[in-house]
């Protein structure tokens, strides 16, 4: 009932003057873990990557939620 997200990091960047010539190069890997309620559907979790954003899709599963009514008196 884990979620990984782990990657890598790699960013070039370069800035030139008349003058000066100024290049980094940062690179690092990651992951972070989520821990998932037990009313997710774990078979049903999608992931997408555009343009740099990821969007990770974490569905309830609808036999397991569990609906709580409270009597008002």
């Amino acid at each position: 009932n884990y979620l990984t997200v782990s990657g890598v990091r790699k960013l070039d960047e370069e800035r030139k003057s008349a003058t000066h010539l100024v290049q980094e190069m940062v690179y690092g890997a990651f992951n972070r873990t989520f821990y998932l309620p037990e009313i997710v559907n774990t078979t049903a979790v999608a992931a997408t990557y555009h343009q740099g954003i990821l969007e990770i899709h974490v569905p309830k599963d609808v036999k397991k939620v569990v609906k709580h009514s409270i009597e008002v008196k």
